[in-house]
């Protein structure tokens, strides 16, 4: 870890940089996770409309039904988070709380389709 002395204040105070490998390396687990989550999304939308229910994203609500339109999209999303990722400066915190941000939501909605199926299935 490296020490450096923040003046942005007007006052000084030591920080301690976060270590590059380790931020970077828990980025790419994250993706990893993401996509796993993507692919829950996709297996578990398909239980709910197999069940008689409705896709809630009006974005994927027209392709849904299609055999590889869903998973193109997907990946092309997964795809233009990672490239995001290797632009971004490893320091920065905006980019992690996106990330994590991002993550959960797609948790939240494995977890509600989920949900949707125990209730409604």
């Amino acid at each position: 870890m490296n020490n450096v002395i923040d003046l942005r204040d007007g006052s000084a105070r030591v920080e301690v940089l976060r270590d590059v490998d380790q931020v970077v390396a828990r980025r790419w687990f994250l993706v990893a996770v993401l996509a796993a989550l993507n692919v829950l999304d996709l297996v578990s939308t398909r239980l709910v409309l197999a069940a008689g229910g409705e896709e809630g994203n009006p974005l994927m609500a027209p392709i849904i039904h299609h055999p590889y339109a869903p998973v193109l999209v997907k990946a092309a999303g997964l795809g233009l988070v990672a490239l995001a990722l290797k632009a971004c400066p490893p320091r920065s915190r905006v980019v992690d709380r996106a990330l994590c941000a991002v993550t959960v939501l797609y948790l939240a909605i494995v977890t509600w389709n989920l949900v949707n199926l125990a209730v409604n299935g």
